[in-house]
């Protein structure tokens, strides 16, 4: 048998046969501020710090936040390089220029550290190195400075290192702090030791006469330091004092670096125009990746200037143009795809099967460019197609190794079959004339029955081998389009169809020959892919519904589609391996639980190929490796050493806005505040991350107002907008699974206050209780008075008319009753005289005059008591009449002066009582004693209410230091007077007459 020609592709691939690493890439169109990253770093809290040649950037996992420089420098340059540290305090150091920066976390403040001393030189960028043991922050200037902070004693230190020695112009590039706290300094032109306690600097031998550049240092193991420049990676042992050259050269070029990172024995390096090198410590051996255009994995640029690995192990890689990368080096799925950044070089992407042979070679085939062969040890890939003849047809369909350890390949156009050695192909016939469709398999699934028959599942039907006639005929071909083949514990045959119902066929031998009857057809279930039966006799299928578990026994089945979890109800395959069944559908890989009967969904940022994977294209190899192909390459792995990230992140604010109005997030969080606003304000916007950026689109939050609520799913949304929340407080919790499902023990914990309003609050309804009560008591006080008053009012009104009764009483008494008696007597005495005629008239005379009296006191009684009469108007009109009267009978010349238009003005009885009984007892003395000739009455009052009334005579006058003190008609006036609050006032002299002045109020003031 002829030895056909094998064509073989020997490849390097990057990371050793570890499958091709992806790179996901962030730049100016994801939020970063400029393409230029020049450093990198994570602070304690887990925010990713990125500095760039245009601003300084915080990452989240989703989103950049550009930090700003305060104050007057807010303007220049925002050049951020070389290197970022966090200090014991939890402020960000970073390295600039000119000069350099400090971030205040506390104050949320971005500033730049600036030296007058260094003004007048020509280089002034700062370089940041560390903190040492003794609170020390330790930077460099570029013209040769050293310059330390000391925090406790928060004072700067600025040193011109005084040199041991004679050598050419450098300047400080970068350095590190070494165990015996000296500083490792590399210049623009070798490696320097710096002794803080001398001020001196040393070079190092064997090595500062090599004139190299140094760009970066890291410490090692064993008091070593890893120093790259531009003579390549050297180690330096600080207790031997020995440096000694690691990479020089690579392709028999010299090779520059500009940073190093040492993950476990293996060596980060990047380059300024040749990509990303990986070293292996032990091993010495060099790895490369590039940036290609046509593939959109590879790194973003080849320009390289900085690297860092998180606290969850992702490497990220800062380039001069091309933005931020990062790498998963937790990568669960090994990824193989042609491309020429890993080395790789297949003939196509588009997978269709596997087989791993003894050998540990990947086979697997393709849709339209044949059968390859990966050999994942020597780097090499076999093609084989059919235009070389190996194969019938170029879609391979199935690989399968059968019991005599034949490797059948299924092609669109036939069939063959080689072994592990690939010591020459067979091509099978078909008995029967077969019809081909082009661009479709032929073979979909190879099949070994327990008697060790072999059948295929095709398009048209089942085949089934012969070995004596070394051919296939046809099982059942009724153009049934099968796809999946198994055979049941109780030797049943399933059978599905594209198409058709899932047929269970029974197999019967006659004559050595197997003849399959269908026993029946379930309709229920069509386009079934794959099917597997468990231990519980239970048939599990794969679906362009879900995922089907079927109870044949009952003829029941329970159906798992997204509302369960799954990712895509499509499922194209299923692998059982132990408790779980690993599914592929066209939205990534599934990995179903049988007893929690849960998901765990992988996709691309788990290292997929793509979301979509391709019928038949599932294997599990012989020691348990799972392959799994879609449309944009393969994926292999381990189930038992798949990498479940367990990593304790902190969920973390990013952002806090009020009404939006954002408010200090990192100081709120320093100083443990809490969030205050008031009732009408109290519209909210919170974003928050688990600072995990292992697959950041793959943790999901929950939240809940107070711990013993229930908890909101909020699935990959890590934004929570809260409005219209009643006063009170509050108490947010957020918790996190991170990608793998792993819950995040640490909670998230906002506390705030929703301030009421005013009259919502305690003091203010104190207040109002008060209030009311004090109104309510007020109310009660004032009714009570109020009726008090009516009552002393309703009293008083009583005692006066009483006392009016008591008056009228004794007026009568005193005056009508004396009278009375006068004329009762005379009347008696006139009946003496009825013989004396004269006496007669005399008395009846006497009568009618006393009559007269009688009647003129009566009318003054009625006139004081009535109350029509309580004007100011009616009494002047009274006392002008009463007046006039009495000095006209008296032959008294007088003079009234009151105003003409005097008002409707309400007085009080009393005050209109005394003035008018005053003004009679000022008239009858002056009548009596003062042998006046004219009287003058005058009366004046202004708007206010007041009045002046004035009574004079021109009589004989007294003298008023000797005025009778008990003389009854004066101690009347005052007491009258002294009644009414009117104050009284005489004036008089011997021969000048006398005057009398009443000076009071109306009660009312005057309108006109």
């Amino acid at each position: 048998m002829a030895r056909l020609f094998i064509l073989a592709l020997f490849i390097l691939n990057f990371l050793t046969a570890e499958g091709q690493e992806v790179f996901k890439h962030y730049g100016v169109n994801e939020g970063l501020s400029q393409s230029s990253v020049y450093c990198i770093f994570q602070d304690k809290e887990g925010f990713l710090w990125v500095g760039t040649a245009d601003g300084l950037n915080r990452f989240d996992g989703y989103s950049f936040r550009q930090v700003n420089i305060k104050g007057s420098q807010s303007e220049k340059y925002h050049y951020f390089w070389k290197n970022i540290i966090q200090d014991s305090e939890g402020n960000l150091w970073i390295g600039g220029n000119p000069g350099g920066f400090f971030y205040d976390y506390k104050k949320e403040e971005l500033t730049r550290i600036h030296f007058n001393e260094l003004d007048t030189l020509k280089e002034t960028g700062i370089k940041v190195i560390g903190e040492d043991k003794n609170y020390n922050v330790w930077m460099l200037c570029s013209s040769n400075y050293i310059i330390w902070y000391n925090i406790e004693k928060h004072f700067f230190t600025i040193k011109k290192p005084l040199e041991n020695f004679i050598k050419p112009f450098s300047y400080y590039v970068y350095g590190a702090v070494m165990n015996n706290g000296k500083l490792l300094l590399g210049t623009s032109n070798g490696l320097l030791i710096y002794d803080k306690e001398t001020n001196r600097v040393d070079s190092i031998k064997n090595y500062s006469d090599t004139k190299s550049s140094v760009s970066h240092i890291i410490p090692g193991n064993n008091d070593c330091y890893y120093i790259t420049s531009d003579s390549g990676l050297s180690v330096y042992n600080n207790s031997t004092g020995k440096m000694s050259s690691l990479v020089s050269e690579y392709n028999h070029k010299k090779i520059v670096f500009t940073c190093v990172i040492r993950i476990g024995n293996n060596l980060y390096l990047t380059t300024p125009n040749d990509g990303l090198y990986l070293y292996d410590i032990i091993q010495k051996k060099i790895i490369t990746t590039y940036h290609h255009a046509t593939d959109g994995n590879s790194l973003s640029f080849d320009a390289l200037q900085c690297l860092f690995i998180d606290k969850t192990n992702q490497l990220w890689i800062g380039s001069d143009g091309g933005g931020l990368n990062k790498m998963d080096l937790n990568q669960k799925f090994k990824l193989y795809r042609t491309g020429i950044t890993n080395g790789m070089k297949f003939s196509a992407d588009f997978i269709k099967c596997f087989y791993k042979d003894k050998y540990g070679r990947i086979w697997f085939g393709t849709h339209d460019k044949g059968l390859n062969i990966y050999d994942t040890v020597n780097d090499t890939t076999l093609i084989f197609n059919a235009s070389n003849h190996q194969l019938p047809g170029n879609i391979v369909g199935d690989i399968f190794k059968d019991s005599k350890k034949r490797i059948w390949i299924g092609t669109d156009l036939g069939i063959c079959y080689t072994d592990e050695d690939l010591s020459t192909f067979h091509n099978v016939k078909i008995s029967d004339k077969i019809k081909t469709i082009k661009g479709t398999s032929f073979v979909f699934r190879f099949y070994e029955l327990k008697n060790h028959d072999l059948i295929a599942a095709t398009y048209h039907g089942l085949l089934s081998y012969d070995e004596t006639k070394q051919s296939f005929s046809w099982v059942d071909s009724t153009d049934n389009y099968a796809i999946s083949i198994m055979q049941a514990k109780n030797n049943k045959i399933w059978v599905g169809h594209y198409y058709s119902p899932l047929t269970i066929y029974r197999v019967e031998q006659k004559d050595e020959k197997a003849y399959f009857t269908v026993e029946k057809e379930l309709p229920q279930f069509k386009n079934i892919r794959s099917m597997f039966e468990d231990n519980n006799n239970h048939i599990w299928m794969a679906s362009e519904t879900g995922l089907i578990d079927y109870n044949p026994v009952n003829n029941t089945s329970v159906q798992y589609n997204e509302s369960n979890g799954l990712a895509n109800r499509y499922i194209y395959g299923i692998i059982p391996y132990k408790n779980f069944l690993w599914l592929t559908t066209n939205k990534g890989i599934s990995r179903f639980d049988k007893e929690t009967k849960t998901f765990v969904n992988f996709s691309t940022e788990d290292g997929l190929q793509s979301m979509e994977f391709n019928t038949g294209a599932y294997y599990r190899a012989d020691d348990g490796e799972l392959f799994f192909g879609g449309v944009n390459g393969f994926n292999s792995f381990y189930p038992d050493k798949l990498f479940i990230n367990n990593y304790l992140s902190n969920i973390e604010i990013s952002s806090f806005s009020l009404l939006n109005r954002n408010l200090p997030v990192d100081s709120l969080k320093l100083i443990n505040k809490e969030i205050t606003f008031h009732y009408n304000e109290n519209i909210f916007d919170l974003d928050f991350s688990l600072l995990d950026y292992s697959a950041p689109n793959k943790n999901s939050y929950y939240y809940s107002i107070s711990q013993d609520s229930t908890w909101v799913l909020l699935g990959n949304q890590h934004h929570i907008h809260l409005s219209e929340l009643a006063p009170g407080h509050y108490s947010l919790y957020v918790k996190a699974k991170n990608n793998d499902g792993f819950e995040i023990p640490k909670q998230l914990l906002i506390s705030f206050t929703v301030l009421p309003p005013f009259y919502k609050t305690w003091w203010f309804v104190l207040f109002s209780f008060i209030i009311s009560i004090s109104i309510i008591s007020f109310v009660i006080w004032y009714v009570y008075i109020h009726k008090l008053k009516l009552r002393l009012s309703h009293i008083e009104r009583e005692k006066e008319i009483l006392q009016v009764r008591q008056r009228i009483s004794r007026d009568m008494h005193d005056e009508i009753g004396s009278g009375l008696s006068r004329v009762s007597l005379l009347s008696q005495l006139s009946g003496g005289y009825s013989n004396n005629k004269e006496k007669l008239d005399e008395n009846l005379l006497k009568i009618k005059n006393i009559s007269q009296l009688l009647n003129g006191q009566l009318n003054e009684m009625i006139w004081s008591v009535n109350p029509l009469n309580d004007t100011l108007q009616n009494m002047l009109g009274y006392i002008h009449q009463y007046a006039g009267e009495l000095l006209e009978e008296n032959s008294i010349s007088y003079m009234i002066n009151f105003p003409e238009d005097i008002p409707e003005v309400k007085i009080s009885p009393d005050l209109r009582r005394n003035i008018y009984s005053i003004t009679k007892e000022v008239l009858n003395n002056s009548l009596k004693y003062s042998g006046c000739k004219e009287i003058k009455i005058d009366f004046t009052f202004t708007k206010g209410g007041t009045f002046h009334y004035i009574i004079s005579d021109n009589g004989c006058g007294f003298d008023i230091n000797h005025i009778r003190e008990f003389g009854n008609g004066l101690k009347n006036i005052k007491q009258r007077a002294k009644e009414s609050g009117i104050t009284f006032i005489i004036e008089s002299e011997k021969g000048k007459g006398t005057t009398i002045n009443l000076l009071g109020t109306l009660e009312t003031k005057i309108t006109t």
